[in-house]
């Protein structure tokens, strides 16, 4: 009497609700564990997530397949994987340190081999050529017979060349082989590098002595006519004030308007100077510049599965 009072109170629509649910929470619950003990499944998953630029959650399910299976083959791309990640959305710190773990968790291998080559490539996209330098270098110290030995040397040269250390660079593309992709590519830039010696300059010593002579000469012979001219009028106003007051007796003033010119003039000095290092880096820039856009390098190409996850950089020429 009781159970038909229980059914009467829930209803028969509740009742039959019951018994569906019954009848297949063991197959939902099968499925469930299904996902959990199945790491490919998982694996799957993560890749579909990074696919999608889900990164954050990508990494978690990278992170999982690796709880549930340490020790499947997946693992290792599961890794390496989370350092890519990382590096999509532009998480440098965490990725650098994902991609230094694999490098020396599997030193010698596919995967090993990869994130020791990423490390260069992750450092070089935030312009921190110093550690780019160095990761390129353990990359080549690593694996030094390596099909991406010339890529490697190729963006090394690159950051030595960004650092001005340009006899450096050039001798990274020398040692280029002749039969390797990168070969006609190292031996032009390496003959454009020379020319930056040939380009035109402005001594800072003779700006400073024409400064010296003529305030606001050698901002001019430096390129900055504008600044050099100002310098000429204020110094020359200075000058010519202190000379009046000095021939209405007027000493006093006369050592303070002096005071304060010798303050401009030394000033003047040491802009010349300085305009002239200005011009000579601005050359040098719009020159190396100018290499960039002609040697345009693309983003490593690697497929969505990420198998072959570093190749050789897209690169053309504009004449």
């Amino acid at each position: 009497m009781a159970n038909l009072n229980s059914i009467k109170s829930i209803g028969w629509k509740g009742l039959f609700f019951l018994i569906i649910l019954g009848l297949t929470a063991p197959v939902l619950a099968i499925d469930e564990r299904d996902l959990c003990s199945d790491p490919e499944k998982v694996f799957i998953f993560a890749e579909h997530l990074y696919e999608i630029q889900d990164y954050l959650n990508a990494i978690r399910e990278y992170r999982r397949m690796i709880f549930l299976a340490p020790c499947h083959p997946l693992s290792k791309k599961a890794k390496l994987k989370i350092g890519f990640a990382y590096k999509k959305d532009e998480k440098w710190d965490e990725a650098i340190a994902s991609f230094q773990k694999v490098a020396d968790e599997y030193l010698g291998q596919e995967e090993g081999k990869t994130a020791s080559f990423e490390l260069g490539e992750t450092v070089f996209l935030q312009r921190d050529y110093d550690k780019a330098i160095k990761f390129y270098r353990a990359f080549l110290k690593s694996y030094p017979t390596d099909e991406f030995v010339p890529e490697a040397r190729f963006k090394l040269a690159w950051a030595y060349l960004y650092n001005k250390d340009y006899l450096v660079a050039r001798g990274e593309l020398e040692q280029i082989g002749p039969s390797t992709d990168y070969s006609i590519t190292a031996k032009g830039l390496s003959q454009d590098i020379g020319q930056i010696s040939d380009l035109p300059q402005r001594s800072p010593r003779l700006a400073g002595i024409l400064s010296a002579i003529v305030p606001g000469s050698g901002q001019i012979y430096a390129g900055k006519v504008g600044n050099g001219v100002v310098a000429l009028i204020i110094n020359g106003l200075f000058i010519a004030a202190a000379i009046q007051a000095f021939d209405n007796d007027n000493d006093i003033w006369g050592g303070i308007i002096s005071l304060i010119e010798i303050g401009w003039y030394g000033g003047n000095i040491f802009g010349g100077i300085a305009s002239a290092h200005q011009y000579n880096r601005r050359i040098r820039d719009n020159y190396i510049e100018k290499l960039r856009e002609k040697y345009k390098m693309e983003p490593t190409a690697r497929n969505p599965q990420g198998e072959k996850v570093f190749g050789l950089a897209v690169i053309t020429f504009r004449f």
